[in-house]
C-alpha cells in the first residue's frame, strides 16, 4: 500500500487563544458587540418614544371626543325633556312632526330625496340616545388615565420620580409604580413572580453587611468586621452590578409593557366613543332636516300670507280712496303698524291665525 503524506501538524490550542491573532480576535469581536449594544439601545429608546408619542395622540383625540360625548348627551337630553313637555301638554312631538309635514308642499320632500345624500324625514331607530351616551361615557371614565400618570409615562425613562417602598427584609432600591404594575388589574398583574424576584434582587443587592468602600465583611453573629480580598470584592462587586443591571432591564420591560397596556386601553374607548358619535349622527342629520323643512314651511307660509295680506290690502286701499277721494295716508299707516293688528281683513282671517300660531307654537318647541 501507497503511505499517506504526512499532514502539517496543527497549532495548539493554546497557541490559538493566547496569540496575537487571538487578541485581536476578541477585540474584533467585543468591538462588534459594542456597536451591536449601542444599535440595539437606539432602536429601543426610538420605539419607546413612538409609544410615548402614540400615547398622547391617543389621549387628545380621547379629550375631544370625551367633550363631543357629552355635548351630545346633554343635546339629547335636553330633547327627550322637550319630548316629555310635549306629552304632558297633550301631545308627541311625532304627531305635531306629521302634521307639519301634511302643511308641506311634495317639492320639499321630493327635493330632500333627490339630493345626493338624502337625509330621513322620520326620526331614526334609537331617537333617545341619552342614556347610552351616559353609559359610554361611564365605562370609558372608568379607564382614564389621570394626567400625573400620563406624565410618569410620557416623560424620559430614568427621569420619573421614584419612591423608596419598605420590605420585609429592609429598604431596598425598588419602584413603588413597578409595584402598583405588579398588583394592580389588567395585564401587568401577570408580572407578579418577576415583581417579586426583582424585590428579592434589589434586597440582595443592598448587601448591608459588606462595605464596599473598605473593603470589608461584617459578620451579623460575630459583628467584626473581616477583609476581604481583592479577587472576593471584584466578586462581588460583579455580582453586584449584574443583578443592579437585571432589575433595570425588568423594571424598563415592565414600563414599557404599562405604555402598551394604556395605549390598548385607550384606543378601545376611543372606538367606543366614535361608535356612539355615530349613532349620534344619524340624530343631528335628522334635526337638521326637520330644521330646514321647518324653515321652508315658515317661509312659504310667510309668503303666502303677504300675497294675501297685499291682495286684502289694496281692496282696502281702494274702498277708502273711493270714500276718502284721497291717497297717501292710509299706505304709511299699513306699512308702520303690525300686519295683524292693522289690517281687519287680517285679524278677522281664521286661516292666517291658525297658520300663525302653529308656526309659533313649532318655534318654541324647536
Amino acid at each position: 500500500m501507497r503511505k499517506r503524506a504526512s499532514s502539517v501538524s496543527s497549532p495548539e490550542p493554546a497557541a490559538i487563544y493566547n496569540g496575537p491573532v487571538a487578541v485581536e480576535r476578541v477585540q474584533r469581536s467585543r468591538e462588534r458587540n459594542r456597536e451591536h449594544a449601542r444599535k440595539t439601545r437606539m432602536r429601543k429608546k426610538e420605539q419607546l418614544k413612538g409609544l410615548q408619542l402614540k400615547i398622547k395622540s391617543l389621549k387628545d383625540e380621547s379629550m375631544f371626543l370625551r367633550a363631543a360625548l357629552q355635548d351630545c348627551a346633554t343635546a339629547a337630553c335636553l330633547l327627550n325633556i322637550n319630548k316629555l313637555v310635549g306629552k304632558e301638554n297633550g301631545g308627541s312631538l311625532e304627531e305635531e312632526d306629521s302634521v307639519n309635514s301634511e302643511g308641506l308642499s311634495e317639492k320639499s320632500f321630493r327635493s330632500s330625496s333627490n339630493s345626493a345624500h338624502p337625509l330621513p324625514v322620520t326620526p331614526p331607530a334609537g331617537f333617545e340616545l341619552s342614556a347610552s351616551l351616559a353609559d359610554v361615557l361611564v365605562t370609558t371614565a372608568a379607564t382614564v388615565i389621570p394626567d400625573d400618570d400620563l406624565d410618569d409615562l410620557t416623560c424620559e425613562y430614568g427621569m420619573r420620580k421614584r419612591k423608596r417602598i419598605v420590605s420585609l427584609s429592609g429598604e431596598c432600591d425598588f419602584d413603588e409604580e413597578d409595584h402598583e404594575l405588579a398588583y394592580g388589574n389588567g395585564s401587568a398583574a401577570k408580572n407578579k413572580s418577576l415583581n417579586l424576584a426583582l424585590e428579592k434582587l434589589a434586597a440582595e443587592m443592598k448587601r448591608p453587611n459588606i462595605n464596599w468602600k473598605n473593603g470589608t465583611y461584617l459578620c451579623p453573629v460575630s459583628r467584626m468586621e473581616k477583609p476581604l480580598s481583592e479577587d472576593e470584592l471584584e466578586k462581588l462587586r460583579k455580582e453586584r452590578n449584574r443583578m443592579h443591571a437585571k432589575m433595570t432591564r425588568d423594571r424598563k420591560k415592565l414600563f414599557v409593557a404599562s405604555i402598551e397596556e394604556a395605549i390598548t386601553r385607550l384606543e378601545s374607548d376611543n372606538e367606543k366613543m366614535r361608535q356612539a358619535l355615530g349613532r349620534n349622527a344619524e340624530v343631528s342629520a335628522y334635526s337638521q332636516e326637520q330644521e330646514r323643512l321647518f324653515n321652508q314651511m315658515r317661509g312659504d307660509s310667510y309668503e303666502h300670507d303677504e300675497d294675501r295680506y297685499s291682495i286684502g290690502g289694496d281692496s282696502d286701499r281702494d274702498d277708502e280712496n273711493e270714500e276718502l277721494g284721497t291717497f297717501g295716508t292710509f299706505p304709511s299707516a299699513v306699512s308702520t303698524a303690525s300686519p295683524v293688528s292693522s289690517s281687519p281683513s287680517l285679524s278677522s282671517s281664521p286661516s292666517f291665525l291658525t297658520t300663525w300660531s302653529k308656526v309659533l307654537d313649532s318655534s318654541s318647541r324647536l
